[in-house]
């Protein structure tokens, strides 16, 4: 990303378009910590984007840790939003593995 004639390298940033703020600063902790707030707090919306950010920049490990922690944090309350969350984004950003999670949990 920052290397030589890239855009990134010339201006020294990286803008990340389509998420929220809090978003790229839990990324950020992350990536400096191995942890962030979404991950203690379990918040659904900011689980789900920073899914879509590891996803953006090929981090599997921090995919594979906000889905698990996303199935997890599916309860009764929040199921349905969590269903409408995962129909805007789409199926295309891997989240097959929580629509299977909604269904068992839907089912049982």
């Amino acid at each position: 990303m920052f290397e030589y004639g890239t855009k990134e390298s010339s201006e020294g940033r990286i803008q990340v378009e389509g998420v929220t703020g809090k978003t790229v600063t839990a990324f950020l902790q992350y990536l400096y910590t191995g942890d962030c707030d979404f991950f203690k707090n379990k918040e659904v919306d900011g689980l789900i984007e920073l899914y879509i950010v590891a996803d953006r920049y090929l981090m599997e490990d921090l995919k594979s840790t906000s889905l698990q922690l996303l199935i997890s944090a599916i309860t009764e309350d929040n199921g349905l939003e969590i269903g409408g969350l995962i129909l805007e984004f789409g199926k295309s950003h891997g989240f097959s593995e929580v629509t299977n999670a909604l269904d068992a949990f839907c089912w049982k």
